[in-house]
């Protein structure tokens, strides 16, 4: 295990060393997860081909990947596009809380939604003291926001491509989105390169070391996300960030609203009679809309503030 790292050339984007172990064996095909030895981050193990990026894609590529995904979640049935528009209405309300806990900081400036998606979060900041913008890669999705929001709100591309000014923003959010990107690091300087000091950076992404992904092991959710590339753990976002400027203000967990309609579908992913049945009955009983909460006890929210600019704070 010591030669996983310096075997296929993977420098660990937290601490620069290249000396991993294996910590989840193929949770997905040609896709095992490693640990650094050093510092403890999670990533998967680029042995078998580099992590998948939008930076170095055009347009057609990307959406290209976006089709080959959708058509995959269509033939694992997780993909029903009639339920997904029915639950618009619940993932505004979703993100409505995330814009709560935003305003608790910070009630005016300009903000930045990194991976705005298809505008659900930014939906709830049309009417407020609030001037926000979105970045998306890919242009189907980008025009769904667009419908939403504003055609002059979304940025569609990435942000390395967006090179917006210096100490251009003063709230940035990055909301599942982290464990996404193929270089982190990178993407949080470049974060504090455009923020003003003083900003606040919101974070919302999944707890590796929450006791549900110590439970589960390979069968955690976030690890079997082909699209996620890093699993953070308290200490190690912690790390990553005072590294690139910033200082931590709180953590916490949050909730997830879901219409009873929608976990209904979910359940319908892993056994089919029960959520058939359930479905017949809660429809008779006009309960497939009801919205519940349900508590976020393996994803963990943090809020920052930009302390100093890289540069500067690393000299």
């Amino acid at each position: 295990m010591n030669s996983i790292g310096k075997k296929n050339g993977h420098v660990c984007n937290l601490c620069n060393h290249n000396n991993f172990k294996l910590y989840i064996a193929n949770p997905r095909r040609d896709r095992n997860i490693v640990k650094c030895r050093n510092c403890g981050l999670l990533t998967i193990d680029s042995i078998n081909g580099s992590f998948s990026t939008f930076d170095f894609e055009d347009q057609e590529m990307r959406q290209q990947r976006y089709n080959q995904m959708v058509s995959k979640a269509k033939e694992e049935g997780k993909f029903d596009e009639k339920i997904l528009k029915l639950e618009e209405g619940v993932r505004t309300l979703h993100f409505k809380n995330r814009k709560e806990e935003i305003e608790r900081h910070m009630k005016t400036g300009r903000l930045l939604d990194i991976g705005c998606g298809r505008g659900f979060f930014l939906a709830n900041f049309v009417e407020s003291g609030i001037d926000y913008f979105g970045i998306e890669p890919r242009r189907q999705i980008c025009q769904e926001a667009e419908d939403k929001v504003g055609k002059d709100r979304i940025f569609c591309g990435t942000l390395k491509e967006s090179n917006f000014p210096d100490s251009h923003f003063d709230i940035v959010t990055m909301i599942n989105l982290i464990e996404h990107l193929p270089n982190p690091r990178e993407n949080l300087i470049e974060v504090n390169r455009i923020m003003k000091k003083g900003g606040l950076l919101f974070i919302e992404t999944p707890n590796a070391g929450s006791i549900v992904a110590r439970l589960l092991g390979k069968h955690w959710h976030a690890f079997l996300e082909g699209e996620h590339h890093y699993f953070f753990t308290k200490d190690t976002l912690k790390r990553i960030l005072t590294d690139t400027g910033f200082t931590i203000r709180k953590i916490r967990t949050g909730n997830k609203f879901f219409s009873i309609r929608y976990l209904l579908y979910r359940l319908n992913w892993y056994t089919k009679a029960l959520p058939f049945y359930l479905n017949k009955l809660l429809s008779k009983l006009n309960l497939l809309d009801k919205t519940i909460r349900i508590p976020q006890i393996d994803e963990f929210m943090i809020v920052a503030n930009k302390i100093a600019d890289f540069a500067s704070y690393k000299k």
